[in-house]
C-alpha cells in the first residue's frame, strides 16, 4: 500500500507524529538492549560505559567519564536513559517525514531502504562529525556501532510503516463502521 500525498496537503500534516514517536522509542528500546548486551559481553570498559558516554552529553561530561565504567550509578543510567530515548524519538520523527516526503511510506523495502541508510548517517554524524563537540564519542566509533544504527534505522522505519498502515486501516474501518 503505497500512501501518496493530497493535493494541497504538507508533509508536516500527513506525518503520524505519535506513531514516528513510538517508532523512534521502540527502536532506540531495541538498540539499548543491543548495545548493553554487546558491551557487556565484548568490552573491556565495563558494561556501564556506554551509557557513561551517552550521559555525558547531557550532565558534566569530566565527572561523568573519570567514574568507574564497571559501577552501576543510577543517575548516570537515568539520564542516559532520557537521552538516549529523547533522540530516538526525535530521529524516528525525521524518519517519519523523510518517508512521508518521498510518498513512500507504505512500502516495506523502501522502508528498509531508507531506514538502514539514515541509520548509517547518524552514525556518520554522530561519531564523525560530532565528536568535535563530544570528543568522547570517538572511542565508540567501529563496526559494532555503526551496525546498531543501521539496526536502529531498520526497526524505526519498517516500524513506522506497519503502525502508520494499522492506524489508516483501522481509521478506515471506524469510519465504515459509523457510517
Amino acid at each position: 500500500m503505497d500512501i501518496q500525498k493530497k493535493p494541497g496537503s504538507s508533509v508536516s500534516r500527513d506525518v503520524d507524529w505519535f506513531v514516528a514517536s513510538v517508532a523512534g522509542f521502540a527502536a532506540g528500546a531495541v538498540m539499548m538492549v543491543l548495545e548493553l548486551a554487546w558491551a557487556a559481553s565484548m568490552s573491556d570498559a565495563g558494561p556501564w560505559r556506554v551509557t557513561q558516554l551517552i550521559a555525558a552529553l547531557t550532565l558534566d561530561s569530566a565527572a561523568t567519564l573519570r567514574a568507574p565504567a564497571s559501577q552501576f550509578n543510577l543517575t548516570t543510567v537515568a539520564v542516559a536513559l532520557a537521552t538516549h530515548y529523547a533522540l530516538g524519538i526525535v530521529s524516528g520523527c525525521v524518519l517519519a517525514w523523510i518517508l512521508t516526503a518521498i510518498h513512500r511510506v507504505g512500502m516495506i523495502g523502501v522502508a528498509e531502504a531508507v531506514g538502514g541508510t539514515f541509520g548509517a548517517v547518524i552514525y556518520l554524524v554522530n561519531f564523525h562529525l560530532l565528536t568535535a563537540w563530544a570528543p568522547w564519542f570517538a572511542e565508540m566509533r567501529g563496526w559494532g556501532t555503526f551496525l546498531l544504527h543501521v539496526i536502529f534505522g531498520l526497526v524505526a522505519a519498517v516500524l513506522y510503516t506497519w503502525l502508520f498502515k494499522y492506524r489508516r486501516v483501522a481509521a478506515a474501518g471506524a469510519a465504515a463502521g459509523s457510517a
